[in-house]
């Protein structure tokens, strides 16, 4: 998936903004599967962490443990949302 690519690819050139927001299209569209909605809601929520958004970051971990409640990131949102209080 070519947008996954780009959105890792300003994730790690530490784009935060540019890749919230194509994190944030790749978990809305219904052409993603489910790994990259997973995989594109715990950056957002590694991102709402880095920046220090913890409303943001205690939304995203809610949502996670909602939507992927047997992923093996579900710890980290866990610990992202009880962090964010």
């Amino acid at each position: 998936n070519a947008r996954y690519t780009l959105a890792e690819s300003h994730l790690n050139a530490g784009k935060l903004d540019a890749a919230k927001k194509a994190f944030t299209q790749l978990h809305a569209s219904p052409k993603s599967d489910a790994t990259v909605k997973e995989v594109s809601l715990y950056r957002l929520i590694g991102i709402a962490v880095e920046q220090q958004d913890w409303k943001e970051a205690q939304k995203q971990s809610a949502a996670f443990r909602i939507e992927f409640p047997k992923s093996d990131h579900r710890w980290y949102a866990a610990w992202s949302e009880a962090q964010a209080r």
